[in-house]
């Protein structure tokens, strides 16, 4: 099971649209659990800090040369 979560997982990472919208459908329903919404909002900062931050590292790694 661990196996195919990896998978899912690495569908998100490089498919980031369907995983900032999953993420945000999660956050904005008010039927959903708290706790998943808690969630569902720590890997949306999480996601959208991390592509920002490969961003800024790809932008100064493409200025030195």
């Amino acid at each position: 099971m661990d196996f195919l979560d990896f998978f899912i997982l690495l569908d998100q990472i490089t498919n980031p649209i369907k995983a900032i919208k999953s993420y945000w459908l999660k956050l904005t329903d008010k039927n959903e659990y708290k706790g998943e919404r808690f969630v569902a909002f720590l890997s949306l900062i999480l996601l959208v800090g991390f592509y920002f931050l490969m961003g800024y590292i790809l932008f100064f790694i493409l200025l030195k040369k």
